[in-house]
């Protein structure tokens, strides 16, 4: 998964009510995307919110948006690679309850950057803009 950031000055696309303050940018108003894509980076699920809202709160949401129909999970096994702001154990439950072996970085000790599928996922969030 992947988010971004976006400044309602960028036209129609800016989230309209779903835009929050910004933390991150002298709270001016802003949405986040959370990104779901494939192995190869091709996009499954898009969700926007207000740019406050924390990665690992727009969890549940984006995997539930999904449109196409999953292998089931006990027959193909089903791999989630997230980044470190989804180490939580709440994370962890909703990614098991969708049926997915999830894969995240141990917050305390990870090396910064490390993720095998974060290029796909960052070029596919900039297709989302």
């Amino acid at each position: 998964m992947a988010s971004g950031r976006r400044g309602d000055d960028q036209g129609p696309a800016g989230g309209g009510e779903k835009t929050g303050k910004n933390p991150t940018d002298r709270a001016k108003r802003g949405v986040k995307r959370s990104l779901l894509v494939d192995e190869q980076g091709v996009p499954l699920s898009i969700v926007v919110s207000g740019a406050n809202t924390p990665d690992s709160a727009l969890l549940e949401s984006t995997l539930d948006a999904m449109p196409v129909e999953r292998p089931d999970p006990q027959t193909v096994p089903q791999n989630l690679c997230l980044d470190k702001a989804y180490s939580g154990e709440p994370c962890r439950q909703v990614a098991q309850a969708h049926g997915y072996e999830i894969h995240v970085p141990d917050k305390e000790n990870a090396p910064k950057n490390a993720g095998a599928s974060r290029a796909d996922a960052s070029r596919a969030a900039g297709w989302s803009k």
